[in-house]
């Protein structure tokens, strides 16, 4: 489900919105072996590109500090 056949642009990374409040500017990042929810606002939402058949969005974010 996380799979995508394009490759993504350096430092842009598939996420998706939480399916549990989709109206929210919450979104699930896929990173690595495994993901996280961050918050987007609405202006940073708008330099997006998006794939609305699968709600999957791609945009450069900063990723949190690995523990």
């Amino acid at each position: 489900i996380w799979t995508k056949k394009r490759p993504l642009k350096q430092g842009w990374y598939w996420m998706r919105r939480d399916r549990r409040n989709r109206a929210s500017m919450v979104f699930v990042v896929k990173y690595g072996h495994g993901s996280f929810r961050i918050y987007i606002s609405p202006e940073e939402r708008a330099k997006w590109t998006v794939d609305d058949v699968n709600y999957w969005w791609a945009g450069p974010i900063q990723l949190p500090a690995e523990k």
